[in-house]
């Protein structure tokens, strides 16, 4: 009959994967053997702003990086070592709730996974991987860049302070958010919004809740899409707050092929004065099966792209305004 090795005494575990004996470290790829980008040799970093430094690798959880800006910074290092046609490998960035929140960032990484390791983040405080100051001391936003692509992120929320935007990128294309939360910080009021961009591609926001971490902190708009550009976006299953829900500027010039689909567009802790507000003059976006807290207004084209929204406790699908 058979039997289990014992664990080893010299220190060294056997390659094969025993129950109560190996770990995953224990494979030559080390601990991240399992997920996408796990095998690229330091290119997997570990961010804890407690235990973390500066100077670490983040390669692993015994040597993180102190914050996350100083692993996209490590990131963008190696990706420009890259030839042109070999640039789109994939980083991991690892980043570990705590009780403090993670400085903000003024640059995002592209063609890279950035994760949050904590609590549910639609909760409020410790434990959570937060990005963007707890109080408003001083007021900033969460995300303030200028471009990402490819961009993979979950599991996040980012804190806005009083008249700025928890979440602010020029350019974001090819790129999927996903359960992540863009809050106003405990003592913000009004931040100018939840989520902005000028320009969009590619961009999918998933299943993600815009909030508070208390109850005086509305954003002035919820999603704000500010520029040119907003086409092949899908904007799905998400709770989205703010005095104005959704809303699309004049300068937006190319909206063709997105959707905003099956959101609770509504107000939170204060009044919401319009939940979507479309101003682009091309009239392609799709809204489709909406719960809408008030009414929505579309520069043109409302009969062939405002598709079965409802309003709270509605009997009948409701009508759209053309501006």
């Amino acid at each position: 009959m058979s039997t289990l090795p014992s664990t080893p005494k010299s220190g060294k575990r056997p390659f094969r994967m025993v129950s109560g004996v190996s770990t995953s470290e224990d494979l030559k790829d080390g601990p991240f053997w399992g997920y996408p980008g796990g095998s690229y040799p330091n290119k997997v970093y570990c961010v804890n702003n407690i235990s973390g430094g500066s100077g670490n690798t983040g390669e692993d959880w015994d040597h993180p990086m102190d914050q996350v800006s100083t692993a996209i910074t490590a990131w963008e290092a190696f990706r420009a070592t890259k030839t042109s046609t070999d640039a789109y490998t994939r980083g991991v960035i690892l980043v570990q709730g705590t009780g403090t929140a993670y400085t903000k960032l003024t640059a995002l990484p592209s063609y890279c996974d950035l994760i949050g390791i904590g609590a549910e983040v639609r909760g409020n405080g410790s434990g959570i991987a937060r990005i963007g100051a707890d109080a408003d001391t001083t007021p900033a936003s969460a995300v303030d860049a200028s471009a990402t692509r490819g961009l993979y992120m979950e599991g996040l929320q980012f804190q806005a302070g009083s008249g700025y935007s928890a979440f602010d990128c020029a350019d974001i294309f090819r790129s999927t958010i996903k359960n992540c939360a863009f809050f106003s910080n405990s003592t913000a009021t009004n931040p100018a919004s939840g989520f902005t961009f000028a320009r969009a591609s590619g961009l999918v926001i998933d299943g993600c809740h815009w909030g508070g971490a208390s109850g005086s902190g509305d954003p002035l708009i919820g999603v704000h899409v500010s520029g040119t550009h907003f086409h092949n976006t899908v904007i799905r299953n998400c709770f989205i707050i703010g005095d104005v829900g959704i809303q699309i500027d004049v300068a937006c010039t190319s909206t063709y092929y997105s959707i905003v689909e099956n959101n609770w567009i509504g107000p939170g802790y204060s009044a919401q004065t319009l939940s979507i507000d479309d101003n682009s003059a091309q009239g392609w976006t799709v809204f489709r099966n909406n719960q809408i807290g008030t009414a929505g207004t579309l520069a043109t084209g409302g009969s062939t792209r405002w598709c079965n929204n409802w309003i709270v406790n509605g009997v009948a699908p409701v009508a759209v305004t053309e501006s």
